[in-house]
């Protein structure tokens, strides 16, 4: 939970500014190094690409779950 908590205390990752700078370097600096470097190092991201993955993953998982839930009512009707 200290994530979310210096999450939330970061003004900065509320402007759309910032978190769109966040999501370029995701997706253009970050991804890139982990797969180049991934069985070498432990990398840690800074905390507005931490965030950006954070949201990302959070996405799949209620991706998944929105699948689930529509697949299950289409079965009990």
């Amino acid at each position: 939970m200290n994530f979310l908590a210096e999450v939330d205390n970061t003004p900065e990752l509320k402007q759309r500014h910032v978190l769109l700078n966040a999501v370029r370097r995701y997706e253009r600096l970050w991804l890139p190094l982990i797969g180049r470097f991934q069985n070498e190092a432990i990398l840690e991201p800074p905390l507005d690409v931490a965030w950006v993955w954070h949201t990302h993953m959070l996405g799949r998982i209620l991706d998944w779950f929105n699948y689930r839930v529509n697949s299950c009512k289409f079965l009990q009707e």
